[in-house]
């Protein structure tokens, strides 16, 4: 029972820090020169510019202090990640586009439990 405790604090300890915003933000970020090549099932450009930019906003939110907006941006990019590339992601069943969806569901949860529980 203790470590099913254990695990569950750390859960929520890692989605009340800035930490998975800046790296799903910046995994965007880095995939906008492999998004120009337009693979497929991978995501495009402008998508990976502004879910990325506003993880980011969300992770600096969050770094300052403000972990309810910081959580609530990061939990509606996260989804809009996953409204627009998560079914040819899948369909895909390419490693890197599947990662950004596992990445965006994980962010969306945690974030959006985070968001839940402050709000």
């Amino acid at each position: 029972m203790e470590n099913k405790e254990l695990r569950k604090s750390y859960f929520q300890r890692i989605y009340q820090s800035y930490i998975p915003a800046y790296a799903f933000g910046g995994a965007l970020i880095a995939s906008v020169p492999r998004a120009f090549k337009r693979p497929y099932g991978g995501p495009f450009v402008p998508g990976c510019l502004l879910c990325g930019g506003f993880n980011a906003i969300g992770g600096l939110a969050i770094a300052s202090g403000d972990l309810t907006n910081g959580s609530g941006i990061c939990t509606a990019w996260s989804i809009a990640y996953l409204m627009i590339n998560a079914t040819k992601s899948i369909k895909s069943f390419r490693l890197y586009p599947i990662a950004l969806t596992t990445f965006a569901t994980a962010n969306a949860v945690g974030y959006g439990k985070t968001f839940m529980n402050e709000y």
